[in-house]
């Protein structure tokens, strides 16, 4: 019987930028709601989730990206504001979004990853490429509009970094939760 993997494929964070949203993240756990936030070092912009993928497949996956993405330019982006999901009337999701400088060369570069993998199979996703970094996910409404005014009151320093890479990620899950594990590094084009 294969081995599956639980799989994605992102674009990593410099350490810079994940020391930043750590500490937007302690400045609002003094509110004491009841979120799950998620740790720094494992923040990361999501291209593409896989799913449960045969570890037999990884390899066909990094060889159609590398053919697809050598050649991409590192692309150039900044933090910007930030956000909920659904809204910020029902959220669940906190974020911090992306400035709109570089979200056309990163909607090509997710737009590649995605052709990528379909042509291994893989479904192309529904809905639209909304790239940010998430901060937590918000488990009860406990201190959630105090939450909320806080969060929306901060200044998000807008920091520039650079994309350059593309990792194929293996992720576990368990009580403490996930694990990342890189298994696969597309280098781009400085």
């Amino acid at each position: 019987m294969p081995e599956f993997i639980r799989a994605f494929i992102a674009a990593p964070l410099p350490p810079e930028i994940k020391i930043a949203m750590g500490r937007i993240q302690r400045k609002l756990a003094g509110v004491e709601a009841d979120i799950k936030w998620v740790k720094p070092e494992l923040m990361h912009i999501t291209l593409k989730f896989l799913g449960s993928v045969p570890s037999a497949q990884i390899r066909a996956i990094f060889d159609s990206l590398n053919g697809r993405l050598a050649a991409h330019p590192v692309i150039k982006l900044s933090t910007g504001p930030q956000g909920a999901f659904p809204s910020r009337k029902r959220p669940r999701i906190l974020w911090v979004g992306l400035q709109p400088n570089g979200l056309t060369p990163l909607r090509g570069l997710q737009r590649l990853v995605e052709e990528s993998v379909a042509e291994l199979g893989f479904p192309a996703e529904e809905r639209k490429f909304n790239p940010h970094l998430t901060l937590g996910q918000l488990r009860s409404p406990l201190r959630i509009e105090r939450l909320i005014k806080e969060f929306y009151a901060l200044r998000v320093p807008a920091m520039e970094f650079k994309v350059n890479e593309v990792q194929i990620m293996r992720s576990e899950l368990s009580r403490e939760g996930p694990a990342y594990t890189r298994l696969h590094s597309i280098v781009l084009r400085d």
